[in-house]
């Protein structure tokens, strides 16, 4: 049986595709239908208990030592059996624990895996790079370069503007910050071909004023081309202002009449937005 099949359970009807066929219809005993969006949503709870699992580990691996060896596991259990619990001290939780095989890790991985590729690295393309580089890329931007065009959030975390802003802003401040980054002097130019990719991609579908924050910066820092005719920036102007337009900055505390949807947004949003059309018209002038 599967998902697709209409058979009734209870009273008990034939689906009609064994019906048509002259099969027995058997519903196995195991058998249970669960549509996507639960599976998702269950899926999301489990890697986000995960990802508490294991920031809670990693930050007591950092202050306590590993428990390798039999020997130790044996002495470090006879401790915890004869000692008696006393109000105020903390007891490590069995939750707390299960993370500290190298199997149980391996299976929080490959859950985190099926969400973001790695959880350990941010990828684009071929493109991979740590989450430490990620930080200094995006310190290196609001060190050297936010003061030129202040109108990101520097209090914004890297993870929080790749899943909740848009992703081509996270690569788009990542290409900025590697402008003149001597620990990898050849990362934009290893960056230049996929997130060019990216760029035509994101226009393709739906954008936000996320999107056009990118390209105010994709705009005023650009790529690096071989030569001034490749230069996409007089192009890429155009389709920001344009994208701009269409969601309505231009008048940004009636953005209802520009979205089929319901918008509802939050005073520091309506000066976001106005902020984002102020930056859009600088870039173009410039």
């Amino acid at each position: 049986m599967n998902l697709r099949c209409n058979v009734q359970q209870d009273p008990f009807v034939s689906c009609a595709r064994c019906q048509k066929q002259g099969l027995k219809c058997v519903i196995e005993p195991n058998f249970k239908r669960i549509g996507k969006r639960t599976r998702n949503a269950e899926m999301e709870r489990e890697m986000e208990q995960l990802r508490n699992r294991l920031a809670m580990y990693e930050g007591r691996a950092n202050h306590m030592p590993m428990v390798n060896t039999p020997q130790q596991q044996q002495q470090q259990q006879q401790m915890t059996d004869n000692t008696s619990f006393v109000p105020g001290t903390v007891k490590v939780d069995e939750d707390d624990a299960f993370l500290q095989t190298q199997h149980q890790q391996v299976a929080a991985t490959s859950l985190l895996d099926l969400r973001s590729g790695s959880p350990m690295m941010h990828s684009l393309d071929s493109l991979r790079l740590p989450p430490a580089q990620v930080t200094e890329l995006f310190a290196e931007y609001f060190d050297k370069y936010h003061r030129f065009l202040p109108f990101l959030d520097p209090l914004r975390q890297p993870e929080e503007v790749l899943t909740k802003d848009n992703k081509l802003l996270f690569w788009a401040i990542i290409s900025v910050g590697a402008r003149h980054y001597k620990r990898d002097p050849g990362l934009l130019s290893r960056l230049k071909d996929p997130l060019t990719d990216l760029i035509w991609k994101t226009i393709k579908g739906q954008t936000n004023h996320h999107v056009v924050k990118a390209l105010c910066l994709l705009c005023y820092w650009p790529l690096p081309q071989h030569r001034t005719v490749m230069d996409p920036t007089f192009v890429l102007c155009g389709v920001m202002m344009q994208v701009a337009i269409q969601i309505g900055l231009h008048q940004p505390t009636h953005p209802q009449d520009f979205s089929r949807t319901k918008v509802r947004l939050q005073k520091e949003d309506i000066q976001d937005r106005l902020r984002t059309w102020a930056v859009c018209n600088i870039v173009a002038q410039t």
